[in-house]
């Protein structure tokens, strides 16, 4: 009859013949020895070619104490005892795995949700986007519970009733993918989806104001719709964005300020600068301008 160590053993050499031990039959098994690769000793170094064993015990190997192989007895199986071990040892391996399966799961939607919550989306992975020029009602949305991200821009997990008309709803899976570690990150086009949602004005579509660099307007009717300043070497610059009707994009560099508020629809005169592109977005930078 052929008889079956584990699969642990099955390369080992048998030694000896099978025993009963608790009425089950053993054999033992040896192999070489792995703290000293079977040589007995355990070796320092080398010198001409000659093996130095360490000072201690003339370099014994403490693990198989010179015999250069160690020793098991193990069980033995019959054919039928055999597979049916790998069986239930292949059964506890699915089981296993399934929970790790299962735990990974758990981990990777608990991490996710946890992400998006942190992000601004709702239970659903829903959130809202605020359409339209935000800069100057950065504060008042903020106060209302919106965050601001670099790629979503001001956003929301539920819209407010009021601004209900002005939020844009997208879904996470739109923008996102998630590592396995349920860690979101912005897929490739992202933050170009997300600014021609919000704004749709863009390269494609904007256009400058048909007069030629040099030349004057006057009169041209244009909605004031954003202001900034900084600091330069000759004190405090304003930029003052406007927009025609058409949705030409107008900026005035000045260290003037303008009594206007934003919204306010005016007529202004002026010189065109130059023509240039900023973020995606075709602007008329105009110059020694006069409202009225």
């Amino acid at each position: 009859m052929v008889y079956y160590t584990a699969d642990t053993y099955k390369n080992y050499e048998r030694i000896g013949k099978p025993f009963d031990k608790n009425g089950k039959l053993y054999q033992t098994v040896k192999w070489e020895c792995p703290r000293c690769n079977g040589r007995g000793i355990i070796i320092s170094r080398i010198e001409n070619g000659q093996l130095i064993p360490i000072p201690v015990d003339q370099g014994i190997c403490y693990q198989c104490f010179g015999k250069k192989y160690l020793t098991k007895e193990v069980r033995l199986y019959t054919e039928n005892e055999y597979f049916a071990m790998k069986q239930r040892n292949e059964n506890i391996k699915k089981r296993n795995e399934a929970a790790r399966r299962k735990e990974m799961e758990e981990n990777f939607a608990k991490k996710k949700a946890e992400w998006l919550k942190s992000h601004g989306f709702n239970e659903d992975g829903v959130t809202y986007l605020v359409k339209g020029e935000t800069y100057s009602i950065k504060d008042e949305l903020k106060a209302e519970g919106y965050i601001f991200d670099p790629v979503l821009l001001w956003h929301r997990s539920t819209p407010l009733d009021e601004l209900m008309e002005d939020n844009i709803p997208i879904k996470a899976e739109e923008v996102l993918e998630f590592s396995a570690w349920g860690e979101g990150h912005y897929l490739t086009g992202a933050k170009e989806k997300i600014k021609n949602l919000v704004n749709p004005l863009s390269a494609s579509n904007s256009t400058w104001l048909k007069t030629e660099v040099g030349d004057h307007f006057k009169d041209l009717v244009v909605t004031f719709v954003k202001r900034n300043s900084f600091d330069g070497r000759f004190g405090v610059t304003n930029i003052y964005t406007f927009k025609t009707e058409d949705e030409k994009e107008l900026v005035w560099f000045t260290a003037t300020n303008q009594n206007i508020k934003l919204g306010d629809n005016i007529f202004l005169s002026g010189k065109v600068k130059e023509k240039k592109e900023f973020r995606g977005i075709k602007q008329t930078v105009v110059t020694r301008c006069h409202i009225s």
